[in-house]
């Protein structure tokens, strides 16, 4: 329905607190999961640090908080990497978390016959664009006066980047860090798909 909005979140007071907006896509997921909706979820994963996200593919629904939340440091294509999913596991039905980027890829992807839309469960995302990690962590360290390591979260949302490691908070507009020459990456600032 165009022009309708719906707002939700998870039951799961664990999975609202980590995740990036209340967790309705965590709790999504555990559903298909656990309903045999979909055999795997492939989503991203903190890695080393908030710099690293990392795509795994996970049949355990117990596994799937671990994802939840945003990562915003990282130039993953998740279109190649659901497509390696596949390959490896043919006939799964695999739900996918996207952002506009990877959807219009993996919509490509299905219309040269590299994928079957049969077989995935799309998730879009709003995207407000990726920093790469090296950036993001002289930014932290430069303009916050944060060591990057500490840093808990690094969230950006409508137009501002916020900031927190431990009690310290900081916030910026997006613009400001991009002026310095720290923020999002050329092609998300063009992005007509976010």
């Amino acid at each position: 329905m165009n022009g309708t909005m719906f707002y939700g979140w998870s039951f799961d007071e664990q999975i609202r607190d980590s995740a990036a907006s209340g967790g309705l896509v965590t709790g999504l997921l555990i559903y298909l999961l656990e309903s045999g909706t979909v055999d795997a979820v492939c989503c991203m994963q903190k890695g080393e640090d908030i710099y690293d996200p990392r795509p795994v593919l996970i049949t355990n629904p117990d596994e799937i908080v671990f994802c939840s939340g945003s990562l915003y440091c990282g130039s993953l294509l998740t279109a190649d990497w659901i497509v390696q999913a596949v390959c490896a596991n043919p006939g799964m039905k695999i739900a996918a978390v996207l952002k506009g980027c990877d959807a219009k890829a993996v919509i490509e992807l299905t219309k040269r016959s590299r994928l079957d839309r049969d077989d995935l469960f799309l998730i879009g995302l709003n995207c407000s664009g990726t920093i790469s990690p090296t950036k993001a962590r002289t930014f932290i360290r430069n303009m916050c006066g944060i060591h990057p390591d500490l840093v808990d979260s690094l969230i950006i949302r409508n137009g501002r980047a916020v900031i927190r490691a431990g009690d310290i908070s900081r916030e910026y507009s997006l613009e400001s860090i991009e002026e310095e020459g720290f923020g999002r990456r050329d092609s998300c600032k063009r992005c007509d798909t976010p």
